[in-house]
């Protein structure tokens, strides 16, 4: 008897371990690692883009103009060669989706006032690293930072929609714009007069009246 007890209470154990070893442990709760970062993600563009929106004219401060002066002389060249300098003072802080316009139009013909480039095609810099590697993706037009809120463009200012032989005397501004889709969101400082030459184009023949 002592031996069947013995017996019957090694079997009641194997049988009570592998019914244990057979059943699954409870399921352990992990956090969605797929959900938790795609949250990060979101709350990261959310943060980068904060500020995009569509805003009203006169938000943003109106930059302030520096170069050319009021009456200055600059030309407009069939090449790349000795573009003009603009330069401006603005303090705020552009979004990815803002940029500077600078604008060149006949005073008293244009409607209004006319953009020199595709703001689509532009880019602020600071660093020669950052010029480079706008140079290599084929960005047409590149606003400096130079610091103390002032930025600096090299313009040819034949590419000016409104520039031509039929006219002279110009007036030019910057504004801040939103890029797409395209907004005008800084007021526009007084234009100043100047003069645009066209140099090293042929001269165009006079049609007979």
């Amino acid at each position: 008897m002592k031996n069947n007890a013995i017996f019957f209470t090694a079997g009641a154990l194997l049988m009570l371990t592998v019914g244990w070893l057979a059943t699954p442990p409870a399921q352990q709760e992990f956090p969605n690692v797929e959900a938790t970062v795609q949250a990060a993600i979101d709350k990261h563009v959310a943060e980068y883009h904060a500020g995009e929106q569509p805003r009203a004219l006169g938000e943003v401060a109106a930059p302030v103009l520096l170069d050319p002066a009021p009456d200055d002389t600059i030309y407009a060249r069939p090449d790349t060669l000795y573009p003009a300098t603009f330069r401006w003072q603005w303090d705020g802080t552009l979004t990815p989706s803002t940029t500077f316009e600078v604008r060149i139009w006949r005073d008293g013909l244009d409607a209004v006032s006319l953009g020199a480039y595709d703001v689509r095609d532009v880019k602020v810099i600071s660093t020669i690293a950052e010029e480079e590697a706008e140079r290599e993706r084929g960005t047409q037009n590149l606003i400096y930072y130079e610091g103390n809120g002032i930025y600096r463009l090299a313009l040819n200012p034949a590419s000016a929609e409104a520039v031509g032989y039929a006219h002279k005397t110009y007036v030019w501004s910057v504004g801040v714009v939103q890029i797409e889709p395209y907004q005008r969101i800084s007021p526009e400082p007084a234009a100043r007069p100047v003069n645009i030459v066209m140099a090293g184009f042929p001269t165009p023949t006079p049609v007979p009246k």
